[in-house]
């Protein structure tokens, strides 16, 4: 007890007196380290001086004070005795071109550790572009550790790279090396080796090639013999790194430079799900890190490929790869599989392009590019899959953000959806791959028809057929189609339905109404957009209405009919499928007034009030239209009244009309309070009965949504009266 109090004593003394001396200089340096130096020591007292050493010897001071504590903080592994330690940065794709930048910084950091090795890769993005710097803490070359010790304090006993080949039973490799003379060479300088297990280097047919058990010459008759030695030289080579890199050196899809003549590439990936996988040019690596006294060695399955090739290139070589060469061509891919990059393509044969409806495929070839390309890129990973990761189902997102489905049944064949892969892992210098026997066609590069049927819009189609305008919607470009669903449809009255498959140009007028000549997304529909359709005489109404600030619920029309799915992409359009069949509007509100009987007494009120101009004006307008019924319940004495007085039902009539397009989809249901809406005459509430019925103030609205040019007519089965005001903020 009295030994550790007198060494806190000591400790204080000291470090008041370093204080006094940066203080005594006057400068706020001193000041801050004496500051920060009582804080590491307050935590490292109050942590008990266990973990992380503190030492002080500052060149300001003229005292040299040597205080060696542990604060806190148990000290990682590596850094301990024999860690070596390597640091990388790279500055990115910097231009000398200006360009405009914000004032931020983000940085981002991974770290993994294993029991050998601890990596962190730290990139920061700020105004001058990115920077990424990756460091190493590994044992150094000929240490190695376990679990729990504190650096790495093991040393291993090594011997050179062909006894380690040896001692792993790699004999044909080492028969191979000693035939094409390599064997001092790799003896005596320092090499990573990627060492394919016994059995698997290839043996060309009638070359007189034996392998044994033990290393020796492989023996080679006949003219063959320059050639094959030729051969094998290079692959053994492409198997070789002129430097020692074991595994912790690795990121995933690193392209490593082999020591082959032909510069062949040697591509890592690493994989966590479904098994933790490593593997080079698709090859699995069975062992890693076998350390030599000059080098190191990677065990691997099976030789490795020679990559020297693009994807591009390994395309237009092959035969088979016709008609996919043509494709990547009118497509515009051609620079996409040239260039750098990590893909895994799913290549069709000519045999799969021929599988193909001969309607699709020459509209493909000779058709919209665009749709050409949403086919390739459905093709198309932008990560490298190798065959072996693949065990029974996964998914993976292609280039058009779809998820593909990869399969390996039960008998060892690999799936990707519905077509199988006929040849595995063709590595290229910019990714892999797969040979497949069909094509895979997204549904966003068929045509409008064909996403139609799909998409289950079976009623849709069959009105589309009796209209005729099958091959309009085929060959149309860009194109937005408001789909009514099967039970729109189904919805339409007999006599309606009747009407329309009689009528071949009536169906088409119907049908037309609900293109508009331009693809816009959900984003793109706006509130009160007013948008041209393919029907000369109609244009459609985009609404969006919504509770906020009270719920979040929001509901997009177009024509007061409610978009229930949005953005199913075609090639050359896109869809979105609504609740109701629109019909084409016979004219302005008062039109549609003038025209349903139901509304007689109020067009004749109308015009004695002189409204009926103002409600034939082109901005949107939203009637609550009182009915000759409603009226009927008005007294006769009060309403012979407001006849004879042009200003007082002119009044009175304004309550019904609101300046704005108001579909019922937009009246929501809320049990605490009723919305308020201000009309020309005053203000109305807007509300929904306990069946879900809407109202305005106490009348029913009994007839939803009859649009109009400028606007929307809903009948109502009272007349509305001035209510009390409320306050603003019960105004939507």
């Amino acid at each position: 007890m009295l030994r550790s109090v007198c060494v806190v004593a000591v400790v204080v003394l000291s470090l008041l007196a370093v204080t006094e001396t940066e203080a005594g200089w006057g400068g706020w340096r001193g000041r801050h380290k004496a500051k920060d130096m009582w804080s590491q020591f307050l935590r490292g007292f109050r942590n008990g001086f266990g973990g992380r050493s503190f030492r002080y010897g500052g060149h300001h001071s003229p005292f040299q004070f040597g205080f060696d504590f542990n604060f806190g903080r148990q000290r990682d592994w590596w850094e301990g005795p024999n860690v070596c330690h390597t640091e990388d940065t790279d500055n990115g794709t910097a231009s000398d071109e200006a360009t405009i930048t914000h004032h931020f910084k983000t940085a981002t950091q991974v770290c993994e550790q294993s029991e050998t090795a601890y990596r962190c890769k730290s990139t920061v993005q700020g105004p001058n572009g990115q920077v990424t710097k990756t460091e190493l803490y590994q044992c150094c070359h000929g240490f190695t550790r376990k679990a729990g010790e504190f650096g790495c304090p093991e040393k291993l006993r090594l011997n050179d790279l062909p006894a380690t080949a040896q001692e792993l039973g790699l004999n044909d490799l080492l028969t191979a090396v000693t035939t094409v003379g390599l064997a001092e060479e790799l003896a005596r300088s320092n090499f990573t080796v990627f060492a394919p297990v016994d059995g698997s280097f290839p043996i060309p047919q009638g070359s007189g090639f034996t392998l044994g058990e033990k290393p020796k010459a492989i023996m080679v008759s006949g003219p063959m013999q320059s050639e094959i030695e030729s051969e094998l030289q290079n692959i053994i080579l492409g198997h070789l790194l002129p430097e020692p890199r074991r595994a912790s050196s690795f990121s995933d899809e690193d392209i490593l430079l082999t020591g082959s003549p032909v510069d062949s590439t040697i591509r890592i990936n690493f994989y966590s799900r479904p098994e933790k996988l490593t593997t080079a040019n698709c090859v699995r690596v069975t062992s890693t890190d076998n350390l030599a006294t000059n080098g190191v060695i990677h065990v691997v399955e099976k030789v490795l490929p020679t990559v020297t090739s693009s994807l591009l290139d390994l395309i237009q070589r092959d035969e088979q790869f016709s008609y996919l060469k043509t494709a990547l061509a009118r497509a515009n891919l051609v620079p996409t599989f040239r260039g750098d990059g990590q893909f895994t393509l799913f290549a069709p044969t000519n045999a799969a392009f021929q599988k193909l409806d001969p309607i699709l495929l020459d509209r493909l070839l000779s058709g919209n590019p665009e749709c050409l390309q949403k086919v390739l890129n459905q093709h198309v990973l932008p990560h490298v899959i190798c065959s072996a990761v693949i065990q029974g189902k996964a998914m993976s997102r292609n280039l058009l953000h779809n998820f593909l489905n990869l399969t390996r049944t039960d008998d060892d064949k690999v799936f990707v959806n519905d077509a199988q892969v006929v040849r595995a892992d063709v590595m290229a210098t910019n990714g892999v791959l797969h040979v497949i026997d069909d094509v895979l066609v997204p549904d966003d590069a068929l045509d409008l028809v064909s996403v139609a049927k799909n998409s289950g819009l079976t009623e849709l189609v069959k009105l589309v057929n009796a209209a005729g305008l099958v091959s309009t919607l085929q060959n149309a470009d860009n194109v937005t189609v408001l789909a009514p669903s099967n039970e729109a449809i189904q919805a339409l009255s007999p006599e309606v339905v009747k009407k329309l498959t009689s009528d071949p140009a009536l169906l088409q007028s119907v049908l037309t109404y609900h293109v508009i000549p331009e693809e816009l997304t959900a984003r793109e529909l706006y509130n009160e957009r007013v948008l041209d359709t393919l029907n000369a005489q109609g244009k459609v109404r985009v609404n969006h209405f919504s509770q906020f600030p009270f719920a979040h619920r929001q509901v997009l029309t177009v024509q007061c009919a409610k978009v229930i799915a949005a953005n199913v992409g075609a090639c050359n359009g896109i869809v979105h499928v609504i609740d109701q069949v629109m019909l084409p509007p016979s004219g302005n509100v008062v039109d549609v007034l003038a025209a349903d009987p139901n509304y007689s007494t109020l067009v004749r009120l109308v015009k004695i009030a002189g409204l009926a101009d103002y409600l034939q004006r082109p901005e949107a307008l939203t009637v609550f239209a009182p009915t000759n019924k409603a009226f009927s319940q008005v007294p006769k004495e009060l309403l012979k009244e407001l006849e004879g007085d042009r200003e007082q039902l002119a009044d009175i009539l304004k309550l019904h009309v609101l300046e704005r397009n108001l579909c019922c989809s937009g009246i929501f249901n809320n049990p605490w309070w009723r919305t308020q809406v201000r009309t020309l005459g005053g203000v109305v509430s807007l509300s929904r009965d306990r069946s879900g019925r809407p109202r305005v103030n106490d009348a029913m609205i009994d007839s939803c949504d009859n649009t109009a040019t400028n606007g929307v007519v809903h009948g109502i089965d009272s007349v509305l009266l001035p209510e009390p005001e409320q306050p603003w903020y019960m105004f939507p």
